[in-house]
Protein backbone atom coordinates (compact mmCIF):
# COMPACT_ATOMS: atom_id res chain seq x y z
CA UNK A 1 0.00 0.00 0.00
CA UNK A 2 1.68 3.50 -1.30
CA UNK A 3 -0.39 5.99 1.00
CA UNK A 4 -1.98 4.90 4.37
CA UNK A 5 -5.39 6.07 4.98
CA UNK A 6 -6.50 9.88 7.02
CA UNK A 7 -6.97 7.64 10.20
CA UNK A 8 -4.48 5.38 9.89
CA UNK A 9 -2.19 8.30 9.51
CA UNK A 10 -3.05 11.04 12.01
CA UNK A 11 -2.81 7.96 14.58
CA UNK A 12 0.76 7.32 13.26
CA UNK A 13 2.10 11.47 13.11
CA UNK A 14 0.92 11.52 16.90
CA UNK A 15 3.14 8.99 17.96
CA UNK A 16 5.70 9.93 15.78
CA UNK A 17 5.37 13.13 18.10
CA UNK A 18 5.55 11.58 21.20
CA UNK A 19 8.12 9.45 20.35
CA UNK A 20 10.54 12.25 19.30
CA UNK A 21 9.36 14.75 22.63
CA UNK A 22 12.34 15.87 24.17
CA UNK A 23 13.98 18.32 26.55
CA UNK A 24 10.50 18.83 27.88
CA UNK A 25 9.23 20.07 24.26
CA UNK A 26 6.42 18.45 22.23
CA UNK A 27 7.60 19.45 18.32
CA UNK A 28 3.81 19.10 16.52
CA UNK A 29 4.90 21.19 13.82
CA UNK A 30 4.66 17.54 11.53
CA UNK A 31 1.15 17.92 12.16
CA UNK A 32 -1.09 19.79 9.12
CA UNK A 33 -4.30 19.13 10.91
CA UNK A 34 -5.62 17.64 14.24
CA UNK A 35 -8.11 15.28 13.92
CA UNK A 36 -9.97 13.44 17.22
CA UNK A 37 -7.73 10.42 16.73
CA UNK A 38 -4.52 12.28 16.79
CA UNK A 39 -5.53 14.58 19.43
CA UNK A 40 -6.65 11.64 21.53
CA UNK A 41 -3.85 10.18 21.12
CA UNK A 42 -1.95 13.53 22.09
CA UNK A 43 -3.81 14.93 24.62
CA UNK A 44 -3.55 12.27 27.16
CA UNK A 45 0.32 12.65 26.95
CA UNK A 46 0.62 16.24 27.10
CA UNK A 47 -1.80 15.67 30.36
CA UNK A 48 1.06 13.59 32.22
CA UNK A 49 3.81 15.06 31.32
CA UNK A 50 3.38 18.62 30.98
CA UNK A 51 5.15 20.16 28.71
CA UNK A 52 6.78 23.22 28.68
CA UNK A 53 6.86 24.28 25.29
CA UNK A 54 4.63 22.42 22.36
CA UNK A 55 5.21 23.67 19.18
CA UNK A 56 2.69 24.15 16.23
CA UNK A 57 3.08 24.60 12.36
CA UNK A 58 0.72 27.48 12.36
CA UNK A 59 -0.84 29.88 14.64
CA UNK A 60 -4.52 28.54 13.37
CA UNK A 61 -3.96 25.07 14.85
CA UNK A 62 -2.65 26.50 17.99
CA UNK A 63 -6.07 28.11 18.19
CA UNK A 64 -7.72 25.14 17.62
CA UNK A 65 -6.03 23.07 19.80
CA UNK A 66 -6.98 25.96 22.87
CA UNK A 67 -10.23 25.93 21.80
CA UNK A 68 -11.05 22.02 21.14
CA UNK A 69 -8.97 21.29 25.18
CA UNK A 70 -11.06 23.77 26.66
CA UNK A 71 -14.35 24.39 25.55
CA UNK A 72 -17.33 23.07 27.38
CA UNK A 73 -20.55 21.17 24.98
CA UNK A 74 -22.14 23.38 22.91
CA UNK A 75 -24.61 21.76 20.10
CA UNK A 76 -23.92 25.29 17.96
CA UNK A 77 -20.53 23.95 17.00
CA UNK A 78 -19.15 21.28 15.31
CA UNK A 79 -17.14 19.43 17.83
CA UNK A 80 -17.49 17.64 21.12
CA UNK A 81 -14.78 18.57 23.19
CA UNK A 82 -11.92 16.65 24.93
CA UNK A 83 -14.13 14.93 27.80
CA UNK A 84 -12.44 12.67 30.62
CA UNK A 85 -15.05 9.80 31.47
CA UNK A 86 -15.96 9.69 35.04
CA UNK A 87 -14.73 7.35 37.40
CA UNK A 88 -18.11 5.45 37.77
CA UNK A 89 -20.52 4.47 34.86
CA UNK A 90 -24.00 5.70 36.19
CA UNK A 91 -22.05 9.48 36.44
CA UNK A 92 -21.16 8.89 32.77
CA UNK A 93 -25.39 8.15 32.20
CA UNK A 94 -26.12 11.12 33.59
CA UNK A 95 -23.40 13.17 31.42
CA UNK A 96 -23.80 11.38 28.08
CA UNK A 97 -26.70 13.21 26.87
CA UNK A 98 -24.87 16.16 26.29
CA UNK A 99 -22.67 14.03 23.89
CA UNK A 100 -25.85 12.91 22.12
CA UNK A 101 -27.52 16.28 21.81
CA UNK A 102 -24.75 17.57 20.33
CA UNK A 103 -24.16 14.47 17.98
CA UNK A 104 -27.94 14.79 17.11
CA UNK A 105 -27.98 17.99 15.41
CA UNK A 106 -24.56 16.49 12.97
CA UNK A 107 -26.96 13.86 11.42
CA UNK A 108 -30.22 12.92 13.02
CA UNK A 109 -29.88 9.67 10.07
CA UNK A 110 -26.80 8.55 11.99
CA UNK A 111 -27.93 9.34 15.07
CA UNK A 112 -29.19 6.43 16.62
CA UNK A 113 -26.82 3.66 15.53
CA UNK A 114 -23.63 5.96 16.45
CA UNK A 115 -25.55 6.41 19.85
CA UNK A 116 -25.42 2.83 20.50
CA UNK A 117 -21.74 2.28 19.12
CA UNK A 118 -20.54 4.94 21.69
CA UNK A 119 -22.44 3.21 24.04
CA UNK A 120 -21.14 -0.06 23.56
CA UNK A 121 -17.28 1.23 23.33
CA UNK A 122 -17.99 3.66 26.12
CA UNK A 123 -19.19 -0.06 28.30
CA UNK A 124 -16.36 -1.72 27.54
CA UNK A 125 -13.95 0.72 29.00
CA UNK A 126 -16.16 1.11 32.34
CA UNK A 127 -15.95 -3.48 31.94
CA UNK A 128 -12.95 -4.29 30.89
CA UNK A 129 -10.29 -1.49 30.89
CA UNK A 130 -8.67 -1.15 34.56
CA UNK A 131 -8.10 2.45 33.45
CA UNK A 132 -7.06 5.30 35.25
CA UNK A 133 -8.25 7.57 32.90
CA UNK A 134 -10.87 7.59 29.77
CA UNK A 135 -11.50 10.30 27.40
CA UNK A 136 -13.65 10.96 24.00
CA UNK A 137 -13.86 13.01 21.63
CA UNK A 138 -15.74 13.71 18.49
CA UNK A 139 -15.94 16.39 15.43
CA UNK A 140 -18.14 16.81 12.57
CA UNK A 141 -16.70 18.42 9.20
CA UNK A 142 -19.37 19.73 7.18
CA UNK A 143 -17.66 20.66 4.10
CA UNK A 144 -16.08 16.87 3.73
CA UNK A 145 -19.33 15.10 5.08
CA UNK A 146 -17.76 12.70 7.73
CA UNK A 147 -18.20 12.46 11.49
CA UNK A 148 -14.75 11.07 13.45
CA UNK A 149 -14.83 9.67 17.19
CA UNK A 150 -12.46 9.08 18.98
CA UNK A 151 -12.43 7.17 22.43
CA UNK A 152 -8.89 6.19 24.34
CA UNK A 153 -8.55 4.87 27.72
CA UNK A 154 -4.90 4.41 29.69
CA UNK A 155 -6.30 0.53 30.60
CA UNK A 156 -3.86 -2.70 30.93
CA UNK A 157 -4.68 -2.85 27.32
CA UNK A 158 -6.35 -5.62 25.22
CA UNK A 159 -3.40 -7.28 24.45
CA UNK A 160 -2.50 -8.19 28.32
CA UNK A 161 -6.28 -8.61 29.45
CA UNK A 162 -6.71 -11.32 26.54
CA UNK A 163 -2.93 -12.70 27.52
CA UNK A 164 -4.24 -13.05 31.08
CA UNK A 165 -7.36 -14.93 30.38
CA UNK A 166 -6.51 -17.06 27.48
CA UNK A 167 -2.47 -17.69 27.89
CA UNK A 168 -2.28 -16.63 24.23
CA UNK A 169 1.30 -15.81 24.84
CA UNK A 170 2.40 -16.77 21.12
CA UNK A 171 -0.14 -14.47 19.41
CA UNK A 172 1.31 -11.13 19.36
CA UNK A 173 -1.17 -7.52 20.16
CA UNK A 174 -2.42 -7.09 16.65
CA UNK A 175 -3.67 -10.85 16.96
CA UNK A 176 -4.81 -9.97 20.28
CA UNK A 177 -7.19 -7.32 19.01
CA UNK A 178 -8.59 -9.22 16.54
CA UNK A 179 -9.05 -11.94 18.61
CA UNK A 180 -11.27 -9.24 21.12
CA UNK A 181 -13.01 -8.41 18.04
CA UNK A 182 -13.73 -11.67 17.14
CA UNK A 183 -15.36 -12.20 20.66
CA UNK A 184 -12.50 -13.63 23.00
CA UNK A 185 -12.97 -11.42 26.36
CA UNK A 186 -10.79 -11.30 29.37
CA UNK A 187 -14.33 -11.73 31.34
CA UNK A 188 -15.16 -15.06 29.85
CA UNK A 189 -19.20 -15.56 30.78
CA UNK A 190 -21.45 -15.96 27.45
CA UNK A 191 -22.38 -12.69 25.91
CA UNK A 192 -19.42 -10.80 26.69
CA UNK A 193 -17.16 -8.73 24.12
CA UNK A 194 -19.78 -9.00 21.47
CA UNK A 195 -20.04 -5.19 21.83
CA UNK A 196 -16.90 -4.89 19.61
CA UNK A 197 -17.86 -6.86 17.19
CA UNK A 198 -20.75 -5.62 16.66
CA UNK A 199 -20.18 -1.62 17.29
CA UNK A 200 -17.93 -2.34 14.31
CA UNK A 201 -20.07 -4.41 11.89
CA UNK A 202 -22.78 -1.00 12.49
CA UNK A 203 -19.68 1.23 11.67
CA UNK A 204 -17.86 -0.33 8.96
CA UNK A 205 -20.42 -2.35 6.87
CA UNK A 206 -23.67 -0.90 7.85
CA UNK A 207 -22.54 2.85 7.85
CA UNK A 208 -19.64 2.16 5.52
CA UNK A 209 -17.33 3.87 7.84
CA UNK A 210 -13.80 3.29 9.14
CA UNK A 211 -12.27 2.30 12.01
CA UNK A 212 -8.81 1.59 14.34
CA UNK A 213 -8.08 0.14 16.62
CA UNK A 214 -4.91 0.32 18.74
CA UNK A 215 -3.68 -0.99 21.87
CA UNK A 216 -0.15 -1.55 23.26
CA UNK A 217 1.63 -2.33 20.14
CA UNK A 218 -1.29 -3.90 17.79
CA UNK A 219 -3.28 -1.72 15.45
CA UNK A 220 -6.46 -3.21 13.34
CA UNK A 221 -8.12 -0.59 10.69
CA UNK A 222 -10.73 -1.73 9.18
CA UNK A 223 -12.63 0.02 5.87
CA UNK A 224 -15.79 -1.48 3.83
CA UNK A 225 -14.17 0.08 0.60
CA UNK A 226 -14.85 -2.17 -2.92
CA UNK A 227 -11.87 -4.29 -1.49
CA UNK A 228 -13.15 -4.47 2.43
CA UNK A 229 -9.48 -3.56 3.49
CA UNK A 230 -8.07 -5.20 6.93
CA UNK A 231 -4.56 -3.14 7.58
CA UNK A 232 -2.59 -4.31 10.70
CA UNK A 233 0.24 -3.62 12.07
CA UNK A 234 2.52 -4.51 14.89
CA UNK A 235 5.33 -1.68 14.70
CA UNK A 236 4.22 1.72 13.81
CA UNK A 237 3.87 2.45 18.06
CA UNK A 238 2.99 1.63 21.38
CA UNK A 239 0.26 3.43 23.10
CA UNK A 240 -0.86 2.64 26.58
CA UNK A 241 -4.48 1.47 27.38
CA UNK A 242 -6.94 1.01 23.82
CA UNK A 243 -7.41 3.77 21.32
CA UNK A 244 -10.65 3.35 19.31
CA UNK A 245 -11.44 5.66 16.24
CA UNK A 246 -14.37 5.88 14.00
CA UNK A 247 -15.09 7.42 10.83
CA UNK A 248 -18.69 7.78 9.40
CA UNK A 249 -20.12 9.61 6.24
CA UNK A 250 -22.87 11.54 6.70
CA UNK A 251 -25.74 11.04 3.99
CA UNK A 252 -29.14 12.95 3.62
CA UNK A 253 -30.75 9.91 2.33
CA UNK A 254 -29.23 7.16 4.36
CA UNK A 255 -31.58 4.11 4.65
CA UNK A 256 -33.38 3.69 8.04
CA UNK A 257 -31.29 1.24 10.20
CA UNK A 258 -32.84 -1.41 12.57
CA UNK A 259 -30.25 -0.82 15.49
CA UNK A 260 -31.44 -3.84 18.02
CA UNK A 261 -31.09 -6.70 14.81
CA UNK A 262 -27.71 -4.86 13.85
CA UNK A 263 -26.32 -4.90 17.13
CA UNK A 264 -26.89 -8.75 17.28
CA UNK A 265 -24.28 -9.37 14.45
CA UNK A 266 -20.45 -9.44 14.91
CA UNK A 267 -17.96 -7.59 11.82
CA UNK A 268 -17.38 -10.94 9.19
CA UNK A 269 -12.93 -10.45 9.49
CA UNK A 270 -13.04 -13.37 6.50
CA UNK A 271 -14.44 -11.20 4.30
CA UNK A 272 -11.29 -8.81 4.79
CA UNK A 273 -7.62 -8.59 3.09
CA UNK A 274 -5.08 -8.58 5.57
CA UNK A 275 -2.54 -6.39 4.46
CA UNK A 276 0.51 -5.26 6.68
CA UNK A 277 1.85 -1.90 7.12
Amino acid sequence: MNKLPELVNSYRQALHCIDNYKNNMLDLSSIEFFYPTTLAILSPFIESVKPKDLIFSNNDLLQYFNTIMNSSINISKTFVPFIKLPKISKDYDMESHKIFDAIREWSENIYEPLEFVIDELVGNIYQHANRTNAYILAQYYPMRRFVEVAIIDDGIGIPKSLRDAYNFDNLNDSELIIKAIEGYSSKKEEGRAFGLGSSLHIVVEVLNGEALISSIKGMVYLNNNNNKEMLVSDTIGYIKGTLIGIRIPVHDNINSINVPEEADKRISLNKYSVIYV
